[in-house]
């Protein structure tokens, strides 16, 4: 199991980047969501993940 002490977000128009580092500072997380466009858009934080 992985043990993430530091979690940094990167938020951008449509795409946000996630990533998880553990106590040492090595990353053991790193995801790319992009915001679904389109009629899901009226839930503002509806993502994908790719």
């Amino acid at each position: 199991m992985l043990k993430i002490s530091t979690i940094g977000l990167d938020l951008a128009k449509s795409v946000f980047q996630v990533h998880g580092a553990d106590a040492s500072g090595a990353v053991v997380l790193r995801k790319t969501l992009r915001r679904i466009t389109g009629a899901a858009r009226s839930a503002r934080w509806v993502m994908r993940r790719d």
